[in-house]
């Protein structure tokens, strides 16, 4: 498997740290889950625009690749990526809309069209534009769940289940953040890690984020972090298919 298909089904796979920590050994203050839900909402990003480096590894069961791609989104409506392979020559290029998936494999001529309804169908991984616009930068959309809510020392923690899906969030009291995700379903698991939460006058970005996953006994581990990062200044996002490039699906 090559390094461009690697990042594709990485970011398909979204669709899922360190902890604070404190000095005192006691619980928390309770809250409930309505509070800390509506808390990390008030401190989701909010922006027009975004774009940053990343650089990072991908794991596929024992096999590991340089990671190293530009990202520019505009807020529901486009996510534009780049990926580099060795001497900074672009591998793969990836336009995401709510309703469209268009990528160019430049390692091997070819291309992908499609709708994003049909690819999430095809490769059986459920997503929205949404949900992985969101997931890139750390919110969560922890409203459309039912949770039951809980602390500790250092943490508050949310956990819901559904049938045989359990899924635990970990929230930092300092602002409410999301730090760590886990989502568990019989053999199959997500896990989400964000770290290195700087503050922005959009609100807070993780500029680490790790994802762990376990599918039908296929490990895949993404760990990434975001540098020269812009907010709310549009970008380029040109998108186009070289002559004699083959489809890919």
């Amino acid at each position: 498997m090559n390094k461009a298909i690697i990042v594709v089904l990485s970011l398909l796979l979204f669709s899922a740290c360190t902890s604070l920590k404190t000095t005192s050994s006691s619980a928390l203050p309770y809250k409930s889950s309505a509070f800390l839900v509506k808390k990390s909402q008030q401190n989701d990003l909010k922006y027009q625009w975004f774009s940053a480096k990343m650089s990072g590894t991908i794991m596929v069961d024992d096999k590991s690749f340089p990671l190293s791609s530009t990202i520019r989104m505009q807020k529901d409506s486009i996510i534009w990526i780049s990926a580099t392979a060795m001497l900074g020559i672009e591998a793969v290029r990836l336009v995401i809309t709510p309703d469209s998936f268009k990528m160019v494999n430049r390692l091997n001529s070819s291309y992908i069209l499609s709708d994003v309804d049909s690819l999430s169908s095809r490769f059986g991984i459920p997503f929205s534009f949404n949900e992985l616009q969101n997931r890139l930068l750390g919110d969560l959309d922890l409203e459309k769940l039912n949770w039951k809510s809980s602390q500790d020392s250092t943490n508050y923690i949310l956990k819901q289940s559904d049938k045989n899906i359990q899924t635990t969030v970990r929230i930092n009291p300092s602002f409410f953040g999301v730090e760590w995700s886990q989502k568990q379903e019989s053999q199959n698991s997500m896990l989400l890690n964000y770290a290195s939460f700087t503050p922005y006058e959009q609100g807070y970005l993780p500029q680490t984020v790790s994802l762990h996953a376990l599918k039908d006994n296929k490990k895949l581990q993404l760990n990434y972090r975001y540098s020269k990062v812009i907010f709310d200044q549009k970008k380029k996002v040109k998108f186009t298919i070289p002559k004699g490039y083959e489809p890919a699906l």
